[in-house]
């Protein structure tokens, strides 16, 4: 990746939301921001699952990957797909999290480093 100039920022990189909810059988988006005072430069970031109470392939779908910002963009998108399950219980949890930040990009340190999306029961 080039190098950045002087006056460019690479971005702190976080979830834009602690916390988000979604019925089950809906979608979910979660976006992640890159703050600074001239994002600059192509930078990415890697996502996973990083806990929870819901079920990978049962409850939601989401590979973990990696976002890549191109210079002078400051928001991507996750969509998180879950399932409907027709049965009654409590509210199942998605933990995400942020890390390996390249091209020059950090993640903040603490809390927008993860989030938790909550899938409310309809049963």
């Amino acid at each position: 990746m080039p190098k950045l100039g002087d006056d460019e920022q690479g971005g702190v990189m976080r979830f834009a939301l602690a916390a988000s909810r979604v019925s089950e059988g809906g979608t979910v988006t979660v976006n992640v921001v890159r703050t600074g005072t001239r994002p600059a430069g192509n930078v990415s970031v890697d996502y996973a699952v990083t806990g929870g109470t819901a079920v990978r392939g049962t409850d939601f779908t989401l590979v973990d990957g990696t976002l890549t910002f191109s210079a002078g963009q400051t928001t991507r998108t996750l969509s998180i797909s879950t399932a409907r399950d027709f049965l009654a219980g409590p509210p199942k949890t998605i933990v995400l999290g942020l890390g390996n930040a390249q091209g020059g990009g950090t993640v903040i340190a603490g809390p927008g480093a993860s989030m938790t999306v909550t899938i409310t029961n309809l049963d």
